[in-house]
């Protein structure tokens, strides 16, 4: 009988690892895995070329991957009674100094551009102090785990 193997993270030794279910640049069959505890990701072989990930299922998975770092998420759920150009996630999150940390995330497939007015949108949050204002595209999915962590 074959003995189920707990994972730890190598940086912080926590044995609980949660899967990412889909991945964003890495082989299909090669699955990372995130600790929740420290946010180190492992596993997956990274691919030269990018997969083409729709925008839909890349924002499933910032969402997914921001529940796991304790973010509160907003996302708007049919945009046709919205302003236009409204970035498609708002992130927020208590810090462990009793200050509150907020995100406005627009995604982007990989060849995908901001609007015009998603554009305004970005320009004026960006100028509001203490919001975080990104584009963020499938690529980038390394550096969006280390801001959320």
């Amino acid at each position: 009988m074959k003995k189920n193997k707990t994972l730890k993270c190598k940086n912080c030794g926590n044995p609980f690892l949660e899967k990412i279910c889909d991945t964003i640049g890495y082989p299909n069959k090669d699955k990372r895995l995130i600790c929740n505890l420290c946010g180190t990701i492992v596993g997956g072989k990274k691919v030269k070329q990018p997969l083409r990930i729709a925008e839909k299922d890349f924002k499933r998975q910032i969402v997914e991957l921001a529940c796991i770092f304790h973010w509160k998420v907003y996302q708007v759920w049919l945009s046709i009674h919205s302003p236009a150009g409204f970035p498609d996630l708002t992130l927020c999150r208590e810090n462990k100094d009793g200050t509150a940390s907020l995100i406005m995330a627009e995604l982007k497939s990989e060849r995908g551009r901001p609007s015009k007015a998603q554009e305004e949108w970005l320009t004026i949050l960006g100028k509001v102090p203490n919001i975080k204002v990104f584009v963020w595209y499938p690529h980038d999915f390394e550096a969006i785990a280390n801001i959320l962590r």
